[in-house]
């Protein structure tokens, strides 16, 4: 059976409510910074996709790829806890791109998930192999430093193997609170969606193609980066989860 993330409204109780340090959405970026290693476990093909790029075969395969990450064998979907304050320094200062998708807390905790813990090579090294995952080093010796902290970690394994031999979660429309992008206007390439209607005149049946935005798309709240405010602003769902799916251009 798939592993899917479940729509967090289904999820009681909650977690306790968030101070101003903490945040109760997880963001998933598509792409990392310039300059960072990004790990050897990416195929070449997603690791030259820009963000943009990224976030479309996301919405329109609803799953999340998951790859081991450094020093460890388990693939992971990774997220950074981030509130407002700390968003807008990863974006601008750290530069992330601002492409991703944004999940409750809770929902990844509920589906395995959890924060990492930040801690020094010679305590994350005592780690066994099956929880390294759960670890990232930091060490400086005055000379060279490691240190991710500012990316506030939290990670979702992701056990299953698909066809096309990735690791990866599903997320179905209900489970994503918004989708984070990168300037007001943006929107994901259409898909073709297939049904069975009748024929007006002699009421046979035949196939109908239309060009429809994702339902991931439509369903979560759109998150637009204001670069020159330096803020997040929130748009609503384009439509509510289960009701008709809209064509694309409307």
């Amino acid at each position: 059976m798939t592993p899917k993330l479940p729509a967090a409204r289904r999820l009681r109780p909650r977690l306790e409510p968030v101070g101003p340090a903490q945040s109760e959405y997880l963001i998933h970026f598509c792409r990392r910074p310039p300059g960072t290693s990004t790990t050897p476990t990416v195929p070449a093909n997603i690791a030259r996709m820009t963000a943009p790029e990224r976030l479309n075969r996301i919405l329109a395969e609803e799953r999340l790829l998951g790859f081991a990450p450094f020093g460890a064998p388990t693939p992971v979907i990774c997220f950074s806890e981030s509130p407002p304050d700390q968003m807008a320094h990863l974006i601008a200062d750290r530069h992330f791109a601002p492409w991703g998708i944004v999940i409750d807390r809770t929902t990844i905790l509920a589906s395995g998930g959890g924060s990492v813990a930040y801690l020094p090579r010679r305590v994350a090294d005592t780690f066994p192999e099956k929880l390294r995952h759960w670890v990232v080093s930091v060490e400086t010796d005055g000379v060279r430093r490691a240190d991710w902290t500012h990316e506030r970690e939290w990670r979702l394994p992701a056990p299953v193997s698909g066809d096309d031999g990735h690791h990866y979660r599903s997320i179905p429309p209900g489970a994503v609170t918004a989708v984070l992008v990168g300037f007001a206007g943006w929107q994901p390439r259409p898909m073709v969606s297939s049904s069975i209607k009748a024929h007006p005149e002699s009421s046979e049946p035949y196939v109908s193609d239309e060009m429809v935005l994702p339902d991931l798309w439509l369903t979560a709240e759109r998150w637009v980066w204001n670069a020159a405010a330096r803020t997040i602003e929130k748009q609503p769902p384009l439509r509510d989860a289960g009701t008709q799916t809209v064509p694309a251009g409307e």
